[in-house]
């Protein structure tokens, strides 16, 4: 995203790619870090996502405070937050 939409200013950035989302996380991070938006990043799709997920946005966006929902019973539709502080 940060080399095809360089101008591109996001307030809500939501995730849900069936596992690519540190990836994009990633190629995000330039707008990420200048325009400081909300993130809704799904969390179940990769065993280690519980993990590495949370630890990319606090490099990513330490602007922001992490949260972890669970939205089913059955781990489906984990969700980790990040809303700016």
């Amino acid at each position: 995203m940060d080399d095809v939409l360089p101008r591109l200013r996001p307030d809500y950035i939501k995730l849900d790619i069936e596992g690519g989302e540190a990836m994009a996380l990633r190629g995000m991070a330039k707008a990420i870090g200048r325009t400081r938006p909300h993130l809704a990043v799904s969390a179940y799709h990769r065993p280690d996502d519980l993990w590495t997920l949370p630890r990319l946005l606090r490099e990513l966006a330490p602007y922001a405070k992490l949260f972890l929902r669970q939205h089913e019973a059955n781990a489906f539709d984990t969700v980790l937050y990040g809303v700016p502080a």
